[in-house]
């Protein structure tokens, strides 16, 4: 929501009118349509605003509604940078989400999840590799669940102790950093150990890097990197 002093939005209407040629282009017409936005439409965003607050106290303060504030008065640049700045905070709230709700699905081995939030063709890459006669079946945008259980063994087991029950398993994560290459493409990367939950003995640390892409389904991972920690 742009919030902007009336005295300025009505001179910014008549500076337009020297040149824009438009007819409603005066103050009367300017203060009909700002009554009728007050009217009309700030109700809406205060309704808004009280769903978010509701949102927040059930989720415990990661409500997903937010309504951005910002100041409309400044410069064309000043108003685009506030916005860029707006927006890249939703992008970044929302891939953080999907990564915390993939690193949940990595702990608790929920192969459903997991696929839900993992590109078909990351998955399709290591059992297609190994047996040919899954092609038709990656070509058609779905895998099966032996499928998805052979990828997410490859890339989310090897550095763990495949022998532990599901939810043995406990991720520690720091120093995270996020990289938004566009509105479509986000890398996060951070320092991941991986601890016994039971008795808390290290299984393996490493800095890892996820690119996430937003496709049909949401976010998704499409790639990861790792690279050893030095104790």
């Amino acid at each position: 929501v742009y919030d902007c002093p009336m005295d300025v939005l009505e001179q910014r209407i008549l500076s337009r009118a020297e040149t824009s040629g438009r007819s409603d282009d005066n103050l009367e017409s300017a203060r009909k349509r700002f009554t009728t936005f007050q009217q009309q439409t700030m109700p809406v965003v205060y309704a808004l605003e009280e769903v978010e607050k509701m949102q927040i106290l059930d989720d415990g303060g990661m409500g997903r509604l937010h309504i951005q504030h910002i100041a409309g008065e400044g410069s064309v640049e000043d108003v685009w940078d506030a916005t860029k700045e707006a927006m890249n905070g939703y992008i970044t709230n929302d891939v953080l989400s999907a990564n915390k709700l993939l690193l949940q699905a990595i702990e608790t081995k929920n192969l459903e999840l997991y696929s839900a939030l993992t590109s078909i063709e990351m998955m399709s890459s290591s059992s297609s590799s190994e047996n040919d006669e899954d092609t038709t079946e990656v070509d058609s945008g779905t895998l099966s669940m032996d499928q998805i259980e052979e990828a997410f063994k490859q890339y989310e087991l090897t550095h763990t102790d495949t022998t532990l029950d599901d939810g043995a398993i406990v991720n520690r994560i720091n120093n995270a950093d996020v990289e938004i290459r566009s509105g479509t493409k986000v890398i996060v990367s951070y320092d991941r150990r991986i601890e016994d939950k039971t008795n808390g003995e290290l299984k393996s640390q490493f800095r890892e890097s996820r690119v996430w892409s937003h496709e049909s389904k949401g976010w998704t991972c499409i790639h990861f990197v790792r690279k050893p920690l030095l104790d």
